[in-house]
């Protein structure tokens, strides 16, 4: 009585630690779901595999009989074929049919003749014999392609495939007629091949099945076979008398054989395959089904059992770790049936939620500074007061008749108005290029002209938008510290190139370069530690902002021989 209900306190103890316990929830249901599996396999298998391999033996035969007859019939006629294109031939019959007065025409004849033979025999192996009989014609007989007045009317009007000892070898012949003759000419064109040659390779069986075929004649001559041994002897002499009587399509046994018959045409196909092998197959796809269901179950319980160590060991010590913080948060109330997930929710939410709540502090500091940095640098101008002070100085410039100095303020009205934008941090590429060049003008103009400018922009680009004053702070650092206008012979070179999905801006100078030490600083430092004053370094900044990392800024500079800086944008920008 003890030990009976020590067993029920066991097993409700079990049950217990099963329902409170994922890793022995997942155990068990893996166990239930592995035994489900196997017994599933075995009867879909059985079903749909062992049954039909064992009772499609026939239909298997069926199917390699009726590949077998169409590919004898598909060789039959492409031998066929070339005779008929040969008795078509136009060459052939006019020169069959030519009154030769000399000897030279007789050649001539001849050697057309013979060149178009001799030729098809070379492009077949198979073809042993290519042969015109011919009576009526004067253009006689070369030994080999042409021959006369050697009829033998009963082969000539059989119209089948039948067998002739030529050159000591049995080979297939056919005639067929020449038409179109003229001056009483008649001719009869034979082709003669070597049947085992031809249809051997058919009478092959593939991996699936392994056995015997042969192809007989109506007179049940054996023409080719999977064994050569057997060719040229009845079919009777191989198999026995009783089942060369088979209708075609009709499968029998014979001891441990399967034998079927097919007609193909006026010929028979006979398949002759052991039944001991596809029972064989049966048993085969058994044990290795039983293998591989086997060999699943050990690998997955151990790979199972590795995994659930592995995780939920890490998911212990990560809880222990959480409820070293649990102190400075507020406490979240725990199920009174939890799990080990469940439990480990509570401690990881309860962290998510202060984590969340710091970083959203982040973000809006970091947002407010980003955008205080934007409003500071637009607020540095005035621009009421800068537009009618320009105004002011250009009606000035123009009482004064200084076109010069009226070039130089309409291009800094035209460089601020555009740098500005009313506020808004994006320009298109048309817009920014415009800044740039009024930018240059200005320069220009104060250093004589002493730089060549070159600009170069795909035509369908100016469109696209991109964050304002990227450009003319990188031309600016040409003149403020590439020494531009020291020496002569300086370029400033432009580019603005269709890459796709992207727009590649280059901008190049052959001033003095980039000392080695700053161009380290520009690709190591951060965005916020500044070594080429506020232009450059403010350029990253606002491609991060606006691109986050999908751009690429690029510096590359040798001292004395000039710098190439290198954007690559997305043509879509995101306002």
């Amino acid at each position: 009585m003890i030990e009976e209900k020590n067993v029920k306190r066991a097993f409700v103890n079990m049950l217990f630690k099963i329902k409170n316990s994922i890793k022995l929830k997942i155990i068990l249901t893996y166990i239930m779901s592995l035994i489900i599996v196997y017994v599933v396999t075995w009867l879909v298998l059985s079903v749909f595999l062992f049954q039909p391999l064992a009772k499609d033996r026939k239909q298997n035969m069926i199917n390699i009989s009726d590949k077998i007859v169409e590919d004898v019939r598909t060789i039959r006629e492409s031998y066929d074929n070339i005779l008929f294109r040969l008795i078509s031939n136009h060459n052939i019959y006019q020169d069959l049919s030519t009154k030769c007065t000399d000897y030279e025409e007789v050649w001539t004849a001849l050697t057309n003749i013979k060149y178009t033979l001799s030729e098809e025999v070379a492009r077949s192996s198979v073809i042993k014999k290519l042969q015109i009989y011919q009576r009526g014609s004067d253009i006689g007989q070369d030994g080999r392609f042409v021959l006369s007045d050697t009829f033998d009317e009963e082969k000539l009007q059989n119209t089948k495939w039948i067998q002739e000892t030529i050159d000591g070898t049995v080979l297939l012949c056919k005639y067929r007629k020449i038409s179109y003759l003229y001056n009483n000419v008649e001719a009869y064109m034979k082709i003669a091949i070597k049947s085992q040659e031809a249809f051997g390779r058919v009478m092959e069986l593939d991996g699936e099945i392994s056995g015997l075929v042969y192809l007989t004649n109506e007179k049940n001559i054996i023409l080719a076979a999977s064994d050569e041994d057997t060719l040229g002897q009845n079919i009777y002499q191989v198999l026995p008398t009783g089942y060369i009587k088979l209708r075609p399509g009709e499968i029998t046994s014979y001891d441990s054989n399967l034998i079927m018959k097919d007609q193909a045409d006026d010929w028979n196909v006979w398949l002759v395959v052991s039944s001991n092998q596809l029972e064989t197959k049966v048993n085969y796809a058994k044990v290795v089904v039983g293998i591989i269901l086997l060999g699943y179950g050990l690998f997955s319980a151990l790979a199972l059992s590795m995994l659930l160590n592995h995780v939920f060991g890490r998911l212990h010590k990560l809880g222990t770790k959480m409820e070293l913080i649990q102190g400075d948060i507020s406490y979240v109330a725990v199920p009174e049936k939890g799990d080990e997930v469940t439990i480990l929710e509570v401690q990881y939410n309860s962290m998510m939620e202060k984590l969340e709540r710091v970083i959203d502090e982040m973000v809006e500091v970091k947002s407010q500074k980003q955008k205080f940095e934007f409003k500071s640098l637009e607020s540095q101008i005035n621009p009421h007061f800068l537009y009618n002070t320009l105004g002011v100085m250009r009606w000035e410039a123009i009482d004064c008749q200084n076109s010069k100095l009226v070039n130089m303020i309409d291009n800094l009205t035209t460089f601020y108005r555009l740098s500005l934008n009313r506020g808004k941090g994006v320009l298109n590429i048309e817009q920014e290029l415009k800044l740039v060049r009024a930018y240059i003008d200005i320069q220009q103009m104060r250093w004589d002209n002493v730089v060549e400018v070159e600009f170069r922009v795909d035509s369908n680009l100016e469109k696209i938008m991109i964050p304002k004053m990227i450009l003319q702070p990188l031309v600016e650092n040409i003149w403020l510290h590439g020494n531009i206008t020291a020496e002569s012979n300086r370029k400033i070179k432009i580019l603005v190139q269709d890459a796709g999905l992207y727009v590649i801006f280059k901008i190049w100078d052959n001033g003095d370069g980039i000392e080695k030490e700053l161009l380290e600083d520009f690709k190591t430092k951060p965005a916020d530690e500044d070594s080429f004053g506020i232009g450059i370094q403010f350029i990253r900044n606002i491609l991060k902002y606006y691109y986050e990392e999908d751009f690429k800024y690029e510096v590359v500079s040798k001292t004395n021989l000039g710098t190439l800086v290198t954007l690559t944008l997305p043509k879509k920008l995101e306002c």
